[in-house]
């Protein structure tokens, strides 16, 4: 029976284009995938950026912040300075009440304005000790 076709040869040839057709299906599908792999791959590195421009914003801003108040609480720190001073003389003002300056070569306005500068370098050099104390533990910390 040679001039009849096999039941292999018959099924080779018809379902043959089909199974092509498959195969060619399979690899577009995989194309397919690999090309939406890469597009998601590109899709989170662009949020990634996003988040990351997000965060390094945030953090200038913050550090414009910490600038700002630190320089508030050198202000704050130099007003105290002088309030403490101010407070020294009048305290110091109120010791010397009971004192006669008329036995001594100055008044006791002249005594207590004589006063002033000392104890407010005094003050000043306290606090930046007390500063230096604080930063000094702060690092340590950190």
């Amino acid at each position: 029976m040679e001039s009849f076709q096999t039941n292999n040869e018959f099924l080779s040839r018809r379902l043959q284009p089909a199974i092509r057709t498959s195969e060619a299906f399979s690899r577009r599908l995989e194309s397919l995938a690999t090309r939406a792999q890469r597009a998601d791959n590109l899709v989170r590195t662009q949020i990634e950026m996003g988040v990351q421009i997000q965060n390094k914003d945030l953090l200038e801003s913050m550090e414009l912040r910490a600038r700002a108040q630190l320089r508030l609480q050198e202000t704050v720190e130099s007003l105290s300075i002088v309030a403490i001073t101010y407070y020294i003389v009048g305290l110091l003002s109120t010791l010397v009440d009971p004192i006669n300056f008329d036995k001594f070569l100055i008044s006791k306005s002249v005594f207590l304005a004589l006063c002033v500068p000392i104890i407010l370098v005094l003050i000043w050099f306290i606090a930046k000790m007390v500063r230096k104390k604080i930063n000094k533990i702060n690092k340590r910390i950190c």
